[in-house]
Order: structure tokens, then C-alpha cells, then sequence
């Protein structure tokens, strides 16, 4: 639950760069946000059509809009970033949760002992030019009786949306296909609670449907919901939950675990390591390169490389080949691996290991949180602190050096002094965010759920909520018509 925090705050950086090539296009995630589904219903089948036409990705599956630059060219837009899936996967999915929702075991994929709703996706585009940018989705959803050849129910999906990326938080064509699939999740569970649907199959929870379709899109209620459908602590149902989860494991709460199951605690850990072998590593290296290359004398066993750069070498006007440049290259190296491991170490120990004791003792979600969030500031601290002040002591000064002097020989000194100046910029940022955070939690501002993975509900939609997720590099236009990016994840 720890290892991926520190990323995040990357995401504030941003630069401009020169827009995309037409033909080249780019990826996003095609998500949507599953409604809170209802058990014990009849099983359906759910198949899928891909009828689009032919230029918006009737032929080619993954494309789903164009972009356009200054003079109106436009650029692609294709599913499948970070290997999520195309619109043949997850519109089928989609459609199993909307079921789901209304009370069915929806199951994706043909099985002739099941009736069988069947989704034709007719349209799934999305069209921008600036900051305003326009996303719509057609189907027809027609149901089938056991070994029916002709529909029994037939319907129309029409959801159609808009969005102005004046502030980013998510990619805007991500976000503006997840408010289309909200609109179109929102009409289907409207459909399935009809009296035509349910007299087609018969079975489903017309109330559930009629809930869950409010819910779309309404954090606080849908946590409420949840936590309403959820067993009594004490109860025998809450005990029965506890004794299934593995040993080790229970004493936990039920959505503690369902939050941070063995994997993630135990992958928090094994990260923790990683990072500390970096750490030394990185720091043993360092310090030997300076030594046998740079000429440093009198340099600690440990903590050489908070003493000193000229592991890094200082260079005439042209670089050359042969022994200078794999010093460069073995330097820089052994920098990042450095710099990895205090990004790693101190703040995954730091904040996992208060969050697992409490955790153990049986507290609720909302306690965990609070202690992963208030005990993220002083986790984070040092880290950040450790890479500003390498910053100041040992890259500055070489910087400055190159100003004052004109001397253009301490030019490889650059891009690490910028790598610790973010890294520790990002360290504080990111533990004073889980500081506020976790303060929310312990005054019940923010009422926790185990659906979201890490600490606190991304801004704008429901990361934590979305199907088709993956933590991510973004890259997406900004309003002047250059590119931001950064990175985003679990936060």
C-alpha cells in the first residue's frame, strides 16, 4: 500500500513540449465506474458487437477519438494504455456490472444454458479541439431467451457528455469517457428495472437497480451504501470473514483487509528491502567511483555520497568517448540507484509500519487510514530533507559554479542535482498530503472505503472506483496547446 506513494507527486510537474504527430497518436485508459452490485439473482450471459463504423474504430479496435492541433489536424486517440483493455473487453464488462447492479449474476462471455443480453456497440467516439472536448457512446442492447434466435427485449443506449480541461487532474479523454459510461451505466440500470425488461427475465432487483444508478457518481453515498450492506462488527458474519482471511491476518477488520491484503503488506516489506540494498549500494558505488575516478580522499565508509559528487565527473567542452563516457554513464547509475533507495527506504518503513500495527489490533479502515496519513509527514520527511539538502551542498554550488565562471564543465552535474531537487520537492509534498489526508480521516471529514486502494479518492472522479485501471504515465494537452505530464497512480 506504501511502495507507490511517493510517485504521485510528480504529477505537479509539468512541461511544454511539441504537440503529437497526426499519424501517431497516443493512448488512454477506457474506464468506467462500476455501480455497488447485489447478489443472488439468475446467471445471464453478456456477448458483445463491435458495429462502429469503419474510421472510428469499426476497423481499428483500440481507436476511439481524434485531437486536434492549432490548425485542426488531427491525432488519434487509442485504448490500451498501460495494457488495460479495448472497448471488446470493456464494454461487455461494463454491462456485466450494470447487471450486477440490478440484482444478476452476469457473466461475460456465450454460454447457451444462459440467456444472453447482447451489446452492439454502434458508436464509442470522442472528438476535442482545445480545451472543449466532446465524448458519446451508441448501443442497442437486446436480450435473448435461452436458445432464441430472435430478441425478446430490445433497447437503445444514447449517452453523450462534455468536458473543458481548464484544470487537469485526470487525462481529459479518459475522464470524459467515464462520464459517458456513467450516463450509459445509468440508462441501462433503468432499462433493466423497466417492466418490459423484467418481464423478458424475470428475477432481477428493480429496487437495487433504481439505488445503484443513483449512486453512480456520488462518492459519500456509495460509501454509505456499502457500509450499510456490510455485517455488523461482532456479529457472526463479521467473525466468519475473519476467520477466512489467512493466518496472520486475523485479527484485521474485514475491509482492512480487503484494503491491503497479504500481497501488499508483505510486497511493502519486500520493497522496503529492495530499497535499502539500493540505498547501500548506490552509496558503496558512488563512493568508489569517486575515489578511483574522481580523486576524493577521506571519504566516510558510509555516507559518502552526502559528502560529495565528483563521483560525478567534471569534463572539458566536448565530451569524449572511451573511459570518460562510461564513467558518466556509471555515475549516473549509481545516482539514481542512490536516490531510489532514500526515496524507498525511510518512507515505506516509515509510514507501513504504525499502519500494520494498527491494523493487526483490529482497528476499523477509517483508523488505518488515519495512521497511514498522519504518520506519512514524519515517513517522508527525511527523505526529502536528505535529497534538499544534496541538492544545496553538493549540486548548487556547481551550478552556481557554471554561472559565475562560464564553465560549462560541470554540465553533468545538471541533470542529477534536478533529479534530488524534485525528489525531495515530491517527498514533502506528498507526506504533507497524507498528513491533511489522514487528519480528514481521524475527524471523519472523509469517510473511508476499502474500493480505494490507496489513501485518499483522486480529485475529479473515482480512481479508486474505476475499472480498467492501472497506475500511469499521463501525457495530455494543455489549454496553450502544449503537453503536461507527469504521474499519477494510487493516492
Amino acid at each position: 500500500m506504501i511502495r507507490k506513494l511517493a510517485v504521485l507527486a510528480v504529477a505537479l510537474l509539468a512541461a511544454q513540449v511539441v504537440p503529437a504527430d497526426a499519424e501517431a497518436g497516443r493512448k488512454v485508459r477506457l474506464i468506467y465506474e462500476a455501480p455497488m452490485a447485489t447478489k443472488g439473482g439468475p446467471a445471464v450471459a453478456v456477448t458483445f458487437e463491435n458495429a462502429r463504423e469503419e474510421k472510428k474504430g469499426g476497423e481499428e479496435l483500440p481507436l476511439i477519438a481524434q485531437e486536434r492541433g492549432k490548425y485542426g489536424i488531427p491525432t488519434g486517440i487509442f485504448s490500451g494504455k498501460q495494457k488495460t483493455e479495448h472497448a471488446d473487453v470493456v464494454v461487455p464488462s461494463w454491462a456485466a456490472d450494470a447487471l450486477r447492479g440490478a440484482g444478476y449474476d452476469a457473466r461475460v462471455g456465450e454460454d447457451p444454458a444462459l440467456p444472453r443480453l447482447h451489446v452492439k456497440l454502434t458508436h464509442l467516439w470522442g472528438d476535442g479541439l482545445g480545451p472543449r472536448l466532446q465524448f458519446s457512446m451508441y448501443a442497442v442492447v437486446q436480450l435473448f431467451e435461452v436458445g432464441a434466435t430472435e430478441p425478446a427485449w430490445e433497447a437503445a443506449i444514447t449517452a453523450d457528455g462534455g468536458v473543458t480541461t481548464i484544470v487537469q487532474f485526470h487525462d481529459p479523454y479518459e475522464l470524459g469517457f467515464s462520464r459517458v459510461f456513467e450516463e450509459a451505466t445509468k440508462q441501462l440500470l433503468g432499462l433493466v428495472a423497466s417492466k418490459e425488461f423484467q418481464a423478458a427475465l424475470p428475477g432481477g432487483d428493480i429496487e437495487a437497480a433504481r439505488e445503484a444508478a443513483e449512486l453512480i457518481g456520488d462518492r459519500d453515498a456509495t460509501v454509505a451504501a456499502e457500509q450499510e450492506a456490510k455485517p455488523e462488527e461482532g456479529s457472526e458474519e463479521f467473525s466468519a470473514q475473519q476467520e477466512a482471511q489467512p493466518n496472520g491476518f486475523q485479527t484485521w477488520h474485514p475491509d482492512v483487509y480487503e484494503w491491503s491484503d497479504e500481497k501488499a503488506t508483505i510486497g511493502t516489506y519486500v520493497f522496503a528491502g529492495i530499497s535499502a540494498g539500493m540505498f547501500v549500494a548506490g552509496d558503496q558505488l558512488n563512493r568508489k567511483w569517486a575515489i578511483d575516478d574522481g580523486g576524493v580522499t577521506g571519504l566516510p565508509t558510509v555516507g559518502a555520497s552526502f559528502r560529495t559528487a565528483r563521483h560525478i565527473p567534471i569534463r572539458p567542452n566536448t565530451l569524449s568517448t572511451g573511459d570518460e563516457a562510461g564513467w558518466v554513464v556509471k555515475s549516473y547509475v549509481t545516482e539514481y540507484v542512490f536516490v531510489f533507495g532514500i526515496q524507498g527506504f525511510v518512507p515505506s518503513l516509515g509510514a507501513a509500519i504504525p499502519t500494520h500495527i494498527a491494523a493487526a489490533t483490529g482497528a476499523d479502515l477509517q483508523t488505518v487510514k488515519a495512521v497511514l496519513g498522519i504518520s506519512s509527514l514524519p515517513a517522508f520527511m527525511p527523505a526529502g530533507i536528505a535529497n534538499l539538502a544534496r541538492f544545496g551542498q553538493l549540486y548548487q554550488p556547481e551550478w552556481a559554479q557554471m554561472q559565475a565562471a562560464d564553465d560549462d564543465s560541470r554540465v553533468f552535474h545538471i541533470v542529477p542535482g534536478v533529479i534530488s531537487l524534485a525528489a525531495g520537492i515530491a517527498d514533502i509534498a506528498v507526506g504533507a498530503v497524507q498528513f491533511v489526508g489522514g487528519l480528514l480521516y481521524a475527524t471523519n471529514t472523509i469517510q473511508a472505503s476499502p474500493k480505494e486502494k490507496g489513501l485518499l479518492p483522486m480529485p475529479q472522479m473515482q480512481e479508486g472506483r474505476m475499472s480498467n485501471t492501472s497506475a500511469h504515465f499521463f501525457f495530455t494537452p494543455t489549454p496553450d496547446g502544449g503537453m503536461a505530464f507527469g504521474l499519477a497512480g494510487t493516492f
